[in-house]
């Protein structure tokens, strides 16, 4: 309940082989006039019988899928974003993008006012930062910090 009272849009999927329930209706109620998608899963089952909703995906097939986001970004972004584009996932990437921009900006800042191995050490450590996201440059600690969100069984 919190999610949906919090949330900016609401994603809502059905069951397309199954008759609606009472859930879906309290869950379409509980939405209310907040901004939703209501998508109708599973119409690769032979008993899929769509209803009333906004798109018809096949989760287990990837059909659709992409004109599901198509349609999420329409609702949330009014379609101003170009998701065609390369996606940062990582927080730890966006935040080594920042910084090497930083340093690339404070770069060209100092060249024509600097000596260039003031340039160098700023050019380099953006370097350094970028390898981090690729994995030329990882440091024992950024090592340390990917490996830990890993569950590994026994």
């Amino acid at each position: 309940e919190k999610i949906l009272d919090n949330c900016d849009i609401a994603v809502i999927v059905v069951d397309g082989t199954q008759k609606p329930r009472a859930e879906d209706d309290e869950i379409l109620a509980r939405a209310g006039d907040k901004p939703k998608i209501i998508v109708c899963n599973k119409s690769d089952d032979p008993a899929f019988s769509p209803r009333p909703c906004d798109l018809t995906i096949s989760a287990k097939e990837g059909e659709n899928l992409e004109k599901l986001v198509d349609l999420l970004s329409e609702k949330v972004f009014g379609g101003k974003v170009d998701l065609s584009g390369d996606v940062i996932c990582e927080e730890r990437h966006f935040y080594a993008i920042k910084a090497a921009l930083s340093a690339l900006s404070a770069a060209a800042e100092s060249i024509g006012n600097m000596p260039l191995d003031a340039a160098a050490v700023d050019i380099t450590s953006a370097w350094q930062t970028l390898g981090e996201i690729t994995g030329e440059t990882a440091s024992e600690a950024i090592i340390d910090d990917i490996f830990s969100r890993f569950c590994v069984g026994k």
